[in-house]
């Protein structure tokens, strides 16, 4: 890849990274040697450490508070998912390349849903979440599509079926070792 380093408008350490001597910073890239408009400029983050670009690095980079999805040493704007926070067992929400602090809600990641709350994964969680219009049951972080039964959600009870709340069921069910009409 041929690219003309026009300048750069952002340069900083992170806290996670210090000890180490590494920086981040920000450059607009052109790849046509140049000849493109100043406005049509793409701006891109890169990881430099020791003095070096680090086109090696996967994961996820903190910048004032906000996690950005790192690849191959470049932002990747197109990753929407889960990604795990380093040195630590958390994982957070990546929306187009950055953390959405705002979602809250199912994610699918490894052929396995889990509930995020406010971009965290919450490792803990059991109760109901709605997610396209249906309601799911969720166990500990995760959708547990073998539930069926009885589950208590915001003072209320409800009948779910194979992990989405069944709202035409009508009949007997049993919730520890007592049956209850729904």
């Amino acid at each position: 890849m041929t690219m003309v380093i026009t300048g750069y408008n952002m340069f900083f350490k992170l806290p996670c990274f210090e000890g180490e001597n590494e920086y981040r910073f920000v450059i607009s890239r052109i790849h046509d040697g140049g000849i493109c408009k100043p406005e049509d400029r793409v701006p891109v983050y890169f990881r430099l450490k020791n003095g070096v670009l680090n086109w090696n690095y996967t994961g996820l980079a903190l910048h004032e508070g906000i996690w950005y999805q790192v690849k191959n040493g470049c932002v990747d704007w197109n990753y929407t998912g889960l990604s795990q926070i380093p040195d630590s067992q958390q994982w957070c929400y990546i929306e187009k390349g950055v953390q959405n602090k705002n979602y809250t809600g199912l994610v699918y990641y490894n052929k396995i849903w889990y509930y995020v709350q406010n971009s965290v994964l919450d490792w803990n969680y059991t109760g109901l979440t709605l997610y396209n219009g249906t309601w799911y049951y969720v166990y500990k972080s995760s959708v547990n599509w073998n539930y069926t039964g009885l589950t208590l959600y915001n003072k209320s009870w409800y009948y779910v079926r194979k992990g989405c709340v069944d709202w035409s069921y009508t009949g007997l069910t049993q919730y520890y070792g007592t049956w209850y009409y729904v």
